[in-house]
């Protein structure tokens, strides 16, 4: 059995993964990777380890995202697009300190879609931070090093 975590590797690995190859349009790939995942899935649910840990979580983040790619990948995008991409590094990077830190204060322990939402409402919030800090900064800076290198040659 795979236990799937924030902790190890392979958690955030497949999910790299599964966007490259949905990226690259590699869909024969894409099936061979998505196979031994749900057969760990129903190995989980057979041993009664389904809720265990994030398990739960990671597949109904993996098939619910591999739906919400599929549905919206004819639309054409728009300012949100662009605002949630530049917000998805910073909230994969920092919603698992809020998500810790949530649960240490026990805020909305009574109520998990309470909790989900102030979770997801807060990685977006430090996810879009992030970008405008740190991320929208060092890419400044990074093209206006590559143009003056380039001015030199």
């Amino acid at each position: 059995m795979v236990a799937y975590s924030y902790n190890y590797l392979p958690g955030p690995l497949v999910f790299f993964i599964i966007g490259h190859l949905i990226y690259r349009k590699y869909w024969g790939a894409l099936a061979l990777a998505l196979l031994p995942l749900m057969a760990n899935q129903f190995h989980l649910i057979y041993v009664g380890q389904e809720a265990a840990g994030f398990n739960r979580d990671l597949y109904v983040g993996l098939y619910g995202g591999l739906i919400a790619i599929f549905l919206l990948k004819e639309f054409s995008s728009n300012s949100v697009d662009y605002w949630m991409g530049a917000a998805s590094y910073g909230c994969f990077l920092g919603h698992y300190s809020i998500l810790i830190a949530l649960r240490h204060y026990g805020i909305f322990e009574n109520s998990k879609f309470a909790f989900a939402c102030l979770l997801l409402a807060t990685s977006i919030f430090v996810g879009l931070l992030s970008f405008l800090i740190v991320e929208k900064p060092t890419l400044n800076f990074r093209r206006k090093w590559r143009i003056a290198e380039k001015e030199k040659i």
